[in-house]
């Protein structure tokens, strides 16, 4: 997933990081970068959709209150 991101391939690399997500649904890492290639992407309420479930795995509760921030601004 991230090196087809890092190709610019943008769309398979979120299809890549759907299934590292359903792999292994707490890995944080795949679930920020999905939430944010989303939101780049404009697919609002997927956004919404994988911020939400980051939020539940994030690894502290700075990371936590950054995301709830975002989150905000995006409803």
């Amino acid at each position: 997933a991230t090196i087809l991101h890092k190709a610019g391939r943008v769309l398979e690399a979120i299809t890549a990081y759907e299934r590292v997500v359903e792999l292994a649904p707490g890995q944080f890492m795949a679930l920020k970068t999905l939430a944010v290639l989303y939101d780049r992407q404009g697919f609002k309420s997927k956004a919404v959709e994988v911020w939400t479930r980051a939020l539940n795995h994030s690894p502290s509760a700075a990371v936590r209150q950054t995301i709830k921030s975002h989150l905000i601004g995006l409803l």
